[in-house]
């Protein structure tokens, strides 16, 4: 775990057993030092339970005073954790995108989904454990729009599309920091060993909802809040959101270049598949390169697992859209 001047803490959630791949946000209200409030955005797995209840601890905080559990999107490496979390925070309530809601308090089908994108439930499993129903009464839809107080952050939530219809990012007036989820893409700072601090940030297409000019346009809306860092869920701090902001738009034009002709193409399913796949592995090649340097050492195994996925949501849409 770590701390910066905004007093957000970033919690190495070790996603698939991985460092810095996945993360999640811990925040504390700041208006009154004697009563003091914490809230968590994302909350990836349910293997990462005992690092989100430490930071708790750590931060001297009772669990009875953590109040929300803020969901940036309902893919299981953003919310897997929720249903085990609450059993330890008495108090706390969920805030999800009203899309998100019924997925929450009946996982059967985002379970059943995300098995699929996953080869069947037993990978599934090993990923996520068990995730369970969570009550009706402990979760709350948030409208595009809406602002929370928070102990002296003012927490604005807008709704963006482009990568998933659940999707929502949270500004918060304190740090004047955006908690973006997927909405501004993958970044891996291990993909390059001789640079941890690199902005080869690239899209997430996972299957169903890429809609590039929702993802495009969500961009914008993420700028116009002005923020001066973003926070990834995979992963990390970001200051400088102009090269953010131009690799990721480049990242999204070429995607959609491929969704536009593999249309042209004919193909359909696992021929459609290859297809894309084999574009997107190119595209991914040339641009980490381009990114990083054809001299230094260059992780690709962090890749393999999004070339593959990204070029399922693809292909999805181009099948099915």
């Amino acid at each position: 775990m770590d701390s910066s001047l905004d007093q957000v803490v970033t919690i190495d959630t070790h996603y698939e057993n991985k460092r810095r791949r996945g993360a999640s946000y811990f925040l504390k209200t700041v208006n009154d030092p004697q009563d003091v409030h914490g809230l968590f955005v994302d909350n990836s797995t349910n293997s990462c339970l005992t690092k989100l209840l430490s930071a708790i601890d750590v931060n001297g905080i009772s669990r009875s005073d953590i109040d929300y559990l803020i969901i940036t999107h309902v893919h299981l490496d953003h919310c897997g954790c929720t249903s085990q979390l609450l059993k330890h925070l008495p108090n706390a309530t969920v805030l999800v995108h009203p899309r998100g809601k019924r997925h929450l308090v009946d996982p059967t089908r985002l379970i059943q989904s995300t098995a699929q994108v996953y080869g069947g439930m037993e990978n599934f499993e090993k990923i996520y454990g068990k995730i369970e129903k969570i009550p009706q009464e402990r979760v709350r839809t948030i409208d595009d729009g809406e602002t929370l107080d928070f102990g002296g952050r003012k927490l604005k939530f807008i709704h963006t599309r482009g990568h998933a219809k659940h999707h929502m990012v949270i500004h918060d007036s304190f740090s004047n920091a955006a908690f973006v989820g997927d909405t501004f893409g993958i970044r891996y700072p291990d993909l390059c060993y001789e640079n941890p601090d690199n902005l080869a940030i690239f899209p997430s297409t996972t299957p169903i909802d890429f809609e590039p000019d929702l993802a495009l346009k969500a961009i914008s809306d993420v700028n116009s809040l002005h923020p001066r860092r973003l926070y990834l869920s995979h992963y990390g701090r970001i200051d400088d959101i102009k090269t953010a902001t131009n690799n990721l738009v480049y990242g999204i034009n070429s995607y959609w270049k491929i969704l536009k002709e593999s249309k042209k193409t004919g193909l359909k399913g696992d021929l459609l598949f290859n297809w894309i796949k084999l574009r997107v592995h190119n595209w991914f090649v040339k641009y980490i390169r381009e990114q990083l340097g054809d001299n230094n050492r260059i992780n690709w195994k962090e890749l393999q697992a999004d070339v593959e996925l990204n070029s399922q949501g693809i292909a999805f849409c181009s099948e099915y859209r």
